[in-house]
């Protein structure tokens, strides 16, 4: 699965906002050259699924700030 592998390949792309770094979505350009440096050619399609996780992700990031301390 492309996506999957490039999704891995690109967890230091994560662009972070305020004072506690909280991750606010990939940086694009950055996935487009792992994917380029991967022999990946960005499909519309690679980039929706490349989306999905990046919104699952940013929805985990969020439920895990939101949990209280010792969980």
């Amino acid at each position: 699965m492309p996506a999957v592998r490039l999704f891995a390949a690109v967890q230091s792309q994560w662009r972070c906002a305020g004072m506690k770094g909280f991750e606010t979505g990939l940086d694009y350009a950055g996935v487009d050259r792992a994917a380029s440096w991967m022999g990946m050619e960005m499909t519309r399609d690679l980039f929706q699924r490349l989306r999905i996780m990046e919104t699952a992700a940013l929805k985990h990031f969020d439920d895990r700030r939101r949990a209280p301390l010792g969980r």
